[in-house]
């Protein structure tokens, strides 16, 4: 898949997922060199209904989005203070 890290189960009472906008996933992918379908920069074409209807569904599901287009500090520091960490 492209990224899916939302995680499954629930910790600390929550659920999250990472997200970030599709200009900042296709750039990540444009960096990346392995030869797994999810590395290739041809897997991109589908990207964008992937993205949708993962990030629909987990929201339906009660997932709380993070920004993954942030330094991992800030996400960490986020999630950290979302579970009572921080």
């Amino acid at each position: 898949m492209f990224g899916d890290a939302a995680v499954q189960g629930e910790h600390f009472g929550a659920r999250f997922f990472l997200t970030a906008p599709t200009g900042v996933i296709e750039a990540r992918l444009r960096l990346r060199d392995g030869h797994g379908y999810d590395t290739r920069f041809a897997a991109f074409g589908g990207l964008l209904a992937w993205q949708e209807a993962a990030e629909s569904n987990w929201a339906r599901e009660g997932y709380v989005p993070l920004d993954a287009a942030r330094p991992v500090t800030a996400i960490a520091n986020e999630l950290l203070a979302r579970v009572g960490l921080a």
